[in-house]
């Protein structure tokens, strides 16, 4: 380890990891779409502690252990610049590396081509660490620019899987492709069979993790969408055995008209008012409305809970507006379709809980669009007085020991997703839950092409 350098050196040294942090922190940007005029500028001294730190990184540790500490660095300097949330800054860090080392791989290929086609020994001309990060630098942020929409597009989709699983496949690929393209920089880029022996292995390398990605995300929402279809096809059954149900009893109900027109009509148009009343106070009538509903997971949800208080006898009044026949299920991604059916289960659960506990045993659900949102209403009755300033917070609940996380999560999510919005109200003795999406901000979504 020598730290006998001149001035010039160091100055070098301190330029190259500032471009290199530079760099890393636009590609963060660009990915994740932040607006940087809004960071406060006393933070972008994080960049320089950056590269400083980097420097003494690169005396002091191996391959493997400076790859560690730069992606270390990475996430801290992203957490103060960013202020995100973990599991984004984790996904937002892993995804500016890989496109580094994409730049770093795509600068070695220029390198040797200007090498091989001008017979001009290129390498050595670039003995500036500064120089050359500049450069790789400048081809990272073009990257992040002209492949952000797409890499924003996988982003949404990681953050509905597993995050360590994730996180642990990137950490072995960053490894793998850092340590060869150290091993290409020490050689001076030189094409031998060395060279396209480790460009097989880097291709191939990143080609196994997005499969592998690809497969967690496709599994995942396979067995999403079967432990939903599993539950819907169990209230289906339920409810096609109770329709059987009713129509052996009233296939039995005209036998007894037929034998009582034969002997007594007018006992006989007795019992059919009695039968017609009782029609009128059927179960189970919303289920012509709920089929307004044309997104399929959506729908299957909603029948599943008021179906769940039908069996609890709370009394249901339903009212979908016809306008959602025009809404297709391409209007979510799964990522966001994932959280809206989570926030609707869990409205719905506390509604029927409330309900059940009050005398009147109300539920009320609504859904139209007004104003381009589309909105979730659901209102029911309840037993005691509702503090609404504090059914958000952390820890507050109605239902005794062991819950109190519901609505407190539920806001958490509606806050990072920008399409979604709540509100909570007292109304002629109903509480009332909105979920509000907002269909603008979806088209403007759909609309932005790649």
């Amino acid at each position: 380890m020598n730290f006998n350098y001149d001035l010039v050196t160091w100055i070098d040294y301190f330029l190259g990891s500032f471009f290199c942090g530079l760099g890393l922190f636009l590609s963060g940007a660009l990915i994740s779409y932040k607006n940087i005029k809004e960071i406060k500028v006393y933070k972008y001294l994080t960049i320089v502690l950056f590269a400083i730190i980097v420097i003494f990184n690169n005396f002091i540790f191996n391959n493997a252990v400076r790859v560690f500490v730069i992606v270390f660095l990475l996430f801290g300097m992203f957490k103060i610049l960013f202020n995100d949330k973990v599991g984004d800054l984790i996904i937002n860090v892993i995804f500016a590396y890989i496109i580094c080392i994409i730049s770093e791989f795509t600068f070695s290929i220029i390198v040797t081509l200007i090498d091989t086609i001008f017979k001009v020994n290129f390498a050595s001309i670039m003995v500036r660490m500064s120089l050359t990060n500049f450069i790789i630098s400048l081809i990272l942020v073009i990257y992040s620019y002209l492949f952000r929409k797409k890499i924003q597009k996988i982003i949404k989709k990681l953050k509905n899987t597993n995050i360590t699983y994730i996180l642990t496949v990137s950490i072995i690929v960053i490894i793998v492709v850092f340590s060869i393209m150290y091993s290409l920089y020490l050689n001076n880029f030189q094409i031998d069979y060395k060279y396209f022996l480790s460009l097989a292995i880097i291709t191939g390398c990143l080609l196994l993790f997005f499969i592998l990605i690809k497969q967690y995300i496709d599994n995942r929402e396979t067995s999403n969408k079967y432990t939903l279809l599993k539950e819907y096809m169990k209230t289906s059954a339920d409810l096609i055995e109770k329709y059987s149900s009713m129509v052996h009893k009233y296939k039995n109900n005209l036998i007894i008209i037929k034998g009582y027109i034969k002997s007594d009509i007018p006992e006989a148009n007795n019992y059919i008012d009695s039968l017609l009343e009782k029609i009128e106070d059927k179960k189970y009538s919303w289920v012509k409305q709920i089929n307004y509903i044309k997104i399929d997971n959506i729908r299957y949800i909603i029948y599943y809970k008021l179906s769940k208080a039908e069996e609890m006898n709370l009394k249901i009044y339903v009212n979908v507006s016809k306008d959602l026949k025009s809404l297709n299920s391409t209007l979510f991604n799964s990522y966001e379709l994932g959280h809206i059916l989570n926030i609707l289960g869990e409205y719905f659960d506390n509604a029927i809980y409330a309900s059940n506990e009050s005398n009147e045993k109300e539920i009320n659900f609504d859904l139209y669009i007004l104003d381009k949102k589309l909105v979730f209403s659901i209102a029911n009755t309840y037993k005691d007085n509702v503090n609404i300033d504090l059914i958000t917070k952390n820890g507050f609940t109605t239902k005794g020991k062991g819950h109190g996380f519901g609505l407190y999560d539920v806001e958490k999510t509606i806050k990072n997703m920008n399409i979604l919005n709540s509100k909570y109200e007292i109304i002629n003795n109903y509480f009332t839950t909105k979920l509000i999406i907002s269909l603008d901000l979806l088209n403007k979504k759909t609309n932005d092409t790649f």
